[in-house]
């Protein structure tokens, strides 16, 4: 962080700009490795994952072979889930759902301030 007055910018004599700079960087874009698998090209998967293209007698080397297959005709055909600014990385996918379901909960109850919707809500708190 830097203050620098700037006279050579200054119009009048009785105010003198300054150059404020700013060492903030540019936060680090996190890549999803998840498939949203709900807009893949499936046809084009399953023609990308022929029994042809990873059987092998050996079961291991074929469930190698399959995994590979699979994972390069996600890649080609499956486009990658977009993430949230405001989503935790360190937070589990179940963690992420318990707290869409305790915030609906909590919701619920304060429009119905229903006895079984504060316990379904405190329910679902303690999940946390």
């Amino acid at each position: 962080m830097a203050f620098i007055p700037r006279i050579d910018w200054a119009l009048t004599q009785d105010h003198f700009p300054i150059q404020i700079r700013l060492n903030l960087g540019t936060p680090e874009l996190r890549e999803n490795k998840k498939f949203a698998l709900e807009k893949a090209d499936w046809e084009a998967i399953l023609e990308e994952t022929k029994p042809s293209k990873w059987m092998d007698l050996d079961p291991y080397i074929a469930a190698t072979n399959l995994q590979k297959v699979v994972v390069e005709a996600l890649e080609k055909h499956c486009p990658r889930k977009k993430i949230c600014d405001r989503s935790r990385p360190e937070w589990s996918p179940r963690a992420g759902e318990l707290l869409t379901g305790c915030k609906r909960a909590r919701r619920q109850f304060q429009r119905t301030r229903s006895t079984l919707d504060a316990v379904e809500w405190k329910q679902l708190r303690n999940q946390l």
